[in-house]
């Protein structure tokens, strides 16, 4: 039996990324605001640069993950929102 849309996985990692990057924007958008300092509360977490240079083509490879109060609402809400459509 085939899976339907909505329950595939690129549908649920979209949804998943929707809500990390829309929860993210309003920490980072609201959280200068003095009731919503607790939003933009977090970690960083890097990795990188990693420099690869093959003579011809030269490559820069990073990667920076931010976790924020705000950004985990966004998660919850957005996997909320997939469950019950």
């Amino acid at each position: 039996m085939a899976r339907s849309k909505h329950n595939s996985f690129w549908f649920y990692l979209l949804f998943v990324l929707i809500g990390y990057v829309l929860g993210l924007f309003l920490a980072e958008t609201l959280g200068s605001l003095e009731g919503f300092k607790w939003l933009a509360f977090g970690a960083d977490f890097k990795l990188g640069p990693l420099d690869l240079d093959l003579g011809f083509i030269a490559f820069t490879i990073g990667l920076r993950f931010r976790i924020t109060i705000g950004s985990i609402i966004g998660l919850i809400i957005s996997l909320l929102i997939h469950r019950f459509i």
